[in-house]
């Protein structure tokens, strides 16, 4: 019996249309075998999350990619309160932010990120850190030819 199994979802909050555009862009130039869903804000994000736990047409993401500085509803509290979620409360939530502070770093790990990255520049550096998210929080190998 061969059973199908669904491509890897991973969901980038982030309100930057041009840091939307690099993700996907880097996604798409690693050649990683996944599902991206983008939204735009915290409140987004929450509904989105909520639709996931209500419906199984709508598949919970297998990987968050969390800015901290959105509008309506900022990535940290959006955190805090997917950490304070029973059915939340297990999804891998990487924080990529524009901000290198120690006290945001420091922050997000609390308030319970599973990993910090201050937010690439080139669209290389944004290949790298895919490949990093798809092997380590995916669980998928990208052999070297696809890196650029």
């Amino acid at each position: 019996m061969i059973i199908a199994r669904r491509r890897p979802l991973v969901l980038i909050a982030d309100d930057d249309a041009d840091d939307r555009d690099m993700m996907r862009e880097a996604f798409t130039d690693a050649f990683v075998p996944c599902a991206l869903d983008f939204v735009e804000d915290g409140e987004v994000l929450m509904a989105y999350l909520d639709g996931c736990r209500r419906t199984e047409r709508s598949p919970m993401p297998d990987l968050l990619v969390l800015d901290l500085n959105m509008p309506l509803l900022d990535g940290r509290a959006a955190l805090q309160r997917i950490r304070t979620d029973l059915l939340l409360r297990n999804l891998p939530v990487v924080v990529c932010s524009t901000s290198s502070s120690e006290a945001d770093r420091v922050g997000a790990y609390r308030d319970g990120a599973n990993a910090f990255f201050t937010k690439p520049v080139t669209l290389l550096e944004f290949d790298r850190l895919v490949r990093h998210l798809a092997e380590r929080w995916l669980g998928l190998y990208m052999p070297e030819s696809s890196m650029p």
